[in-house]
């Protein structure tokens, strides 16, 4: 039962310039795969500024 759970994919790295495609794909997200990605249901500028935040956390550790 627990591999029926378990979706394959692929985990790599993102880079600079797919920032944009990112959001974007975040922002079509309906709101049951939001609740699901960000463990609750999130506003538009919500998406927005939680991919702000992840740049700017990125930018220092680079």
């Amino acid at each position: 039962m627990l591999e029926e759970l378990i979706t394959p994919g692929v985990i790599r790295k993102l880079y600079a310039w797919e920032s944009d495609l990112l959001t974007a794909h975040f922002l079509r997200l309906d709101p049951a795969a939001r609740h699901c990605r960000f463990a609750a249901g999130v506003s538009d500028e919500t998406v927005v500024a939680y991919w702000s935040l992840n740049q700017k956390a990125r930018m220092r550790t680079s």
